[in-house]
């Protein structure tokens, strides 16, 4: 029998990796398309501008970083 807790991380890390997989499937075109246009920007010399409140400013000072 497996303990509770482990089945519990089995799922949840099972559950990731589905997901994972899922992404990798369904957003990996657009993902290359903006790395593709980021690139081309700062090549260019220009610059992105990223923004946000609360915990959208976090997520958008570690894009900037």
């Amino acid at each position: 029998m497996i303990d509770p807790a482990a089945e519990a991380v089995m799922r949840h890390l099972t559950q990731l990796a589905d997901a994972a997989q899922r992404s990798a499937r369904e957003l990996s075109g657009a993902a290359a398309a903006i790395a593709l246009l980021v690139v081309r920007t700062l090549e260019a010399g220009n610059k992105l501008l990223f923004c946000g409140n609360g915990g959208s400013a976090a997520d958008a000072q570690h894009l900037a970083t």
